[in-house]
């Protein structure tokens, strides 16, 4: 087929580099298109090019400035490309105009009747099909994305024939107001799954996509909205509300008359509107920890039916996602009983919340097992187990978590004794060559605490066994950036920018706060033995999973004496390696 304008031939070439992209293998290298095989004029402005050549290309773009293309090269492009659609088996055709605004209302477009019905995406910018019937596109039963961006369109209704499944983007066109009913139609048939530009009708296709719908919308568009036709329909209730026309109790009682709603707010606007125990409608609350919802406030409002948590900083799913009403009050009240087995220093005491701190890491240390089943290879498909291990469930009512577990339930207790702590998460450095292998394809987690006016970091992940076995000092507990040996993970560091953790506690302070007793050994020689023994431990842990042999184990232990390597060796080949998230 010969191709006469440079613009479309430029397009093909694209398209070519784009189809041989995909065979980079050696094995794979005959399946790309020889450039051999397209016959080019002497200027290189068209080509022959076989039609076995178009029709293995799966995606086509075009690409015009109007200020650079007259009428006539215009008639001619739409009439070759008709030629070339007909051999062409596209699951992707793009066609934008670069124009201040949509050009050349009388294009003719009718190169789209020669593209194939089973396409699977069109896009089309820049070109004015005010004019155009909704019956242009029906032929098109196949698609997934259809978008009509820029396109002097007003009235939806062009899209009617396309059908629900698909995402439509009718962004940059200004849909006349009279219409909008029209397009609400097209958004309740579609899910919301049509992009707009204006804001309203955006908003409307949001909350049918997401279910979601804040508060002050929801009483706003209630006339414009069938609500009740939304099944399972969220309405968020933010820090800050109102609507004019409606005080609290008139809200309250709203709220109460729908069936198909679950009200999603904070604990304090909860009792902005839950006062007495009125509210009836079923509701989720969002902690950012534990301590923002005691036993009491749960059975004060008996509306609560779950509880999410939401630090800010942590996005993993296991955390965010929500808890029964009666996994929660088990959750708070183990707690509350891990709190209960605190003893409290005098509020004068320096070192009061490092006290407080190495009692709960020393009760949860011992307590929590980490979950080597949870990541086996017969266990991750197990979508309930893959998040209870890492949230508050699996470690504090079962005793069996993975690292962000760990992170997780002491940050929350730290938080309901009333001690600032963050979860922190992070994949390894791989990018740096570390040879590090991870247990848990989804990196580490550990925590970042504040006690006594400083911040350290600490992993009890890395840190239980040795609690367990009531060896001290802990190697990962308050630690300086420094001297906390995470440098193989890209952990989050903005926050130490202007407050870094500068400064370890000593191993002497930490064995105090932990035993109460000063370090047994004081002499050089064994104080460095002690050393050596909990980093082999660490060692172990850090290449347990790697296929080593417990011989070649045995071998990165040369600085240490051989009981010692043999004796931490046959324990860890006993009772397993913990020690990773």
């Amino acid at each position: 087929m010969i191709i006469s304008n440079w613009r479309l031939l430029e397009s093909i070439e694209h398209s070519i580099s784009e189809y041989n992209s995909q065979f980079w293998r050696e094995e794979d290298k005959n399946k790309k298109i020889d450039y051999n095989f397209i016959e080019y004029s002497e200027d290189g402005l068209s080509a022959n090019i076989p039609e076995e050549i178009l029709s293995k290309l799966e995606r086509l773009m075009i690409c015009l400035r109007a200020r650079d293309v007259g009428e006539e090269e215009i008639q001619d492009i739409t009439k070759q490309l008709s030629q070339m659609l007909d051999v062409m088996k596209l699951k992707s055709f793009s066609f934008f105009m670069q124009a201040k605004d949509p050009q050349y209302s009388h294009l003719d477009i009718s190169f789209l009747e020669h593209l194939n019905d089973d396409i699977e995406n069109i896009s089309m910018t820049g070109i004015d099909l005010s004019k155009e019937k909704p019956s242009r596109f029906e032929k098109f039963k196949n698609l997934n994305y259809f978008s009509l961006q820029k396109c002097n369109i007003s009235d939806p209704k062009i899209i009617s024939e396309i059908k629900p499944e698909v995402f439509i983007s009718l962004e940059r066109n200004e849909i006349a107001p009279e219409y909008y009913e029209d397009a609400l139609k097209l958004i309740q048939s579609s899910n919301g799954r049509i992009k707009f530009s204006v804001k309203e009708l955006e908003t409307m296709a949001q909350i049918y996509s997401t279910k979601q719908v804040e508060l002050s919308d929801y009483l706003r568009l209630m006339e414009v909205i069938d609500f009740d036709s939304i099944s399972k329909l969220t309405v968020i209730m933010k820090n800050e509300f109102g609507y004019e026309n409606m005080n609290s109790e008139q809200i309250v009682n709203f709220l109460n008359g729908k069936t198909n709603i679950t009200l999603k707010t904070t604990p304090v606007n909860l009792s902005k509107l839950d006062y007495d125990g009125i509210l009836k409608v079923p509701t989720r609350v969002i902690l950012k920890n534990a301590n923002k919802l005691s036993l009491e406030e749960l059975k004060r409002h008996q509306c609560i039916k779950s509880v999410q948590m939401s630090d800010g900083h942590n996005t993993e799913k296991q955390q965010g996602e929500p808890y029964s009403r009666t996994e929660y009050e088990k959750i708070r009240s183990k707690i509350d009983a891990i709190i209960s087995q605190i003893e409290l220093p005098d509020e004068a005491d320096p070192n009061r919340e490092k006290k407080i701190f190495a009692q709960i890491y020393k009760i949860l240390g011992q307590s929590i097992d980490y979950d080597h089943n949870a990541i086996s290879e017969e266990e991750k498909d197990n979508e309930r187990l893959q998040i209870t291990c890492r949230n508050l469930l699996g470690g504090l009512l079962e005793n069996r978590c993975v690292c962000a577990g760990y992170a997780d339930i002491l940050r929350n207790v730290l938080a309901c004794i009333g001690i600032y702590s963050e979860y922190v998460g992070a994949m390894p450095d791989f990018e740096n060559g570390v040879p590090l292998n991870l247990k848990d394809p989804g990196g580490h987690a550990w925590n970042l605490v504040r006690l006594d006016g400083k911040k350290y970091w600490t992993d009890l992940t890395w840190d239980a066994n040795n609690i367990k076995a009531d060896r001290y000092p802990l190697r990962y507990c308050l630690k300086s950036t420094r001297e906390f040996k995470h440098d193989i993970f890209k952990k989050r560091l903005e926050d130490e920018i202007e407050d870094p953790c500068l400064e370890s506690i000593s191993d002497e302070e930490q064995n105090r706060l932990f035993t109460g007793k000063e370090l047994e050994y004081r002499d050089t020689s064994k104080k460095q033995e002690n050393r050596n023994i909990g980093y082999l431990s660490n060692c172990i842990m850090s290449i347990a999973d790697s296929g080593l042999t417990s011989a070649k184990v045995r071998k990165t232990a040369n600085e240490v004496s051989k009981y010692t390597a043999m004796q931490i060796t046959e324990e860890k080949e006993t009772e397993g390696v913990d020690g990773r998230g």
